[in-house]
């Protein structure tokens, strides 16, 4: 996304300050959680599942995008996996 955005010429410009704080939770906060979620499972799951959240909240788009939100499906899956590890002992 980045590379394109410097390719089109349009480098470090966003048209309004929804557009700044759309980008802090897609894709900033979405990868932030995956980097998490590979140490800490239920956090990372968490910070992702919250910030494509807030992505549509403060886009008002609240339709499904499977573009979009299939980005953000891991995070989900990291919070299912969080919670079956919970409850399934360790064999150590």
């Amino acid at each position: 996304m980045i590379v394109a955005h410097i390719l089109s010429g349009e480098l470090g410009s966003f048209n309004s300050v929804q557009e700044i704080i759309m980008f802090c939770f897609f894709p900033i906060g979405i990868s932030l959680g995956m980097i998490i979620a590979w140490k800490h499972e239920g956090l990372g799951g968490v910070i992702t599942i919250i910030s494509i959240i807030a992505f549509h909240l403060v886009g008002k788009q609240y339709s499904f995008d499977v573009w979009i939100d299939g980005l953000s499906a891991p995070g989900l899956l990291f919070i299912i996996s969080w919670q079956i590890s919970k409850f399934t002992p360790s064999s150590v």
